[in-house]
């Protein structure tokens, strides 16, 4: 923690306090702009500024070419509310298609527009989930790929393809609180915000190694080094929501039990395992 120390002044009776330059720019405080001043149960004062909902609605251009969905995911995870497409001719419906099977693969965005030169698509914000949320979703998506590579229906490629539309979104959140100083007002450690995006990209890749399983043959083996990690999988991620340190320390002192056990792992397997140690390291 960071400590800055400053002399008290009296100007008219009252007592008055610089900031440090430094952490007022930090948050675009200027000449009246409001902070919250808040009382802790040791009588301490803690200062943070007051968040301000306001938003103004955001609009950019792109031209399409063969790195317009690099484009569109930088302005997507910025939070840009309307991104528009152009091209200098007519749309062909081979590249409207390419646009529309790209778009598949984030959430709350629709086209809205859709002229001969011009497709315009709207980023909606959706206040009802949280970065907690969407970290749990992302989770019980790979709960429901290992079903479905167990031997219940499941449709792995669909799974999978939500998967990958919760974890943009997560990251989205995540930048959005942090560009905006949400963390402030929801008292986040900034390190969280940190773990939740390591453990989304984990949960990320369990769900690419579990879609490639689901299209191989798998032997009697194979299947019971499945069932194995998927137990230690879900003890990872619960110490993760828990916040459970003697749990995750539990876990990690048991990362060598897996190879101990089978000899000759699946290779794919074998790495689900690891991501699933992993997770278990960011309980801090």
């Amino acid at each position: 923690m960071k400590i800055y120390e400053r002399r008290l002044q009296e100007i008219s009776g009252s007592i008055l306090v610089t900031l440090p330059k430094k952490w007022a720019d930090q948050f675009k405080l200027k000449k009246g702009s409001t902070v919250e001043i808040s009382e802790t149960e040791k009588k301490l004062l803690q200062i943070s500024p007051k968040i301000e909902n306001t938003h103004e609605k955001s609009r950019e251009v792109i031209e399409f070419d063969k790195n317009f969905i690099r484009r569109f995911f930088r302005l997507y995870l910025s939070g840009t509310d309307e991104i528009v497409i152009t091209k200098q001719k007519p749309f062909e419906l081979s590249e409207k298609q390419v646009i529309q099977k790209s778009l598949d693969c984030f959430m709350n965005v629709q086209i809205i527009e859709d002229h001969p030169q011009k497709i315009v698509i709207q980023n909606f914000d959706i206040h009802d989930l949280s970065i907690n949320q969407c970290l749990r979703r992302m989770y019980f998506l790979t709960k429901n790929m290992f079903n479905g590579i167990l031997g219940m229906a499941e449709d792995i490629d669909t799974i999978d393809t939500s998967l990958h539309k919760f974890y943009f979104l997560l990251v989205r959140l995540i930048r959005k609180d942090l560009d905006e100083g949400h963390y402030i007002e929801k008292k986040m450690q900034l390190i969280r915000y940190l773990d939740y995006r390591m453990v989304s990209e984990k949960i990320e890749r369990v769900g690419d190694i579990l879609k490639k399983l689901a299209k191989e043959n798998k032997n009697k083996q194979v299947i019971e080094q499945l069932k194995y990690v998927e137990k230690l999988y879900e003890s990872a991620f619960n110490t993760f929501i828990k916040e459970d340190f003697e749990d995750a320390i539990s876990l990690w002192n048991k990362r060598d039990d897996f190879g101990k056990k089978y000899k000759n792992p699946n290779p794919d397997v074998e790495e689900i395992h690891n991501f699933a140690i992993q997770i278990s390291k960011f309980v801090r």
